[in-house]
């Protein structure tokens, strides 16, 4: 298994704003300097296990979810939708889209 700092950064990111957390927040529930959280969320800089537990503390989450690793059984939503008929396909866009619509206003 490879380390894709890229990919772990744009969970890192994304886990933070989703929880609200800014970056001096999570540098100091994870005892780290702001400059190494932007470089952890760049991808420029890999985390050591230690500081990986920290992060899970600090974002509220589990390794797997920082790190990308799914469950083996585990199927993306993308990769079961592809597995759709057409017609049921084009019926959940639709709903999709006017759920989105709907909530937009």
């Amino acid at each position: 298994m490879e380390y894709k700092g890229l990919a772990v950064g744009n969970t890192i990111k994304s886990l933070r704003i989703k929880k609200n957390v800014f970056v001096f927040e999570l540098a100091y529930r994870a005892k780290i300097s702001q400059s190494h959280v932007y470089q952890l969320e760049e991808g420029s800089n890999k985390m050591s296990i230690d500081l990986l537990y920290r992060l899970m503390d600090a974002l509220d989450t589990d390794a797997n979810t920082i790190l990308g690793i799914k469950e083996k059984d585990e199927v993306s939503v993308d990769e079961r939708l592809k597995e759709l008929n057409p017609k049921i396909k084009e019926t959940l866009t639709e709903l999709f889209l006017k759920t989105i619509d709907g909530v937009e206003k």
